[in-house]
C-alpha cells in the first residue's frame, strides 16, 4: 500500500517560467524534486497523482525567497535590540 508521499503531485494553475505566465500550466513534484513543467496537455501527468488545483495562484517552481528583514538576518520575536523602540 502506497502513503500520500510515494505518489506524485499535480499543481494545476498559472506557472511562471522564465518571465513567461502559463495560463494552464501543470507541476509535478515527487518528494522534495520538481520532475516537469509546463502547459497541461503537454506535460505526462502521472496515473492516480495526489492532485491541487490553484487557478488563482501563480506557481514558481525552482524559486527561492532568500529576502530576510532585520539588522543582522533573521531575528525571533524574543530578540532584544540595544535601542529601545526599534522593532
Amino acid at each position: 500500500m502506497s502513503t500520500d508521499d510515494d505518489r506524485p503531485l499535480a499543481i494545476l494553475g498559472r506557472v511562471l517560467i522564465d518571465r513567461t505566465v502559463i495560463d494552464d500550466g501543470v507541476v509535478i513534484l515527487l518528494g522534495d524534486k520538481i520532475l516537469e513543467v509546463g502547459r497541461r496537455g503537454h506535460v505526462d501527468i502521472p496515473v492516480n497523482p495526489r492532485r491541487l488545483d490553484v487557478p488563482d495562484r501563480i506557481i514558481s517552481p525552482g524559486f527561492i525567497d532568500v529576502h530576510i528583514m532585520g539588522r543582522v538576518g533573521a531575528m525571533p520575536r524574543t530578540t532584544r535590540l540595544a535601542s529601545p523602540g526599534m522593532l
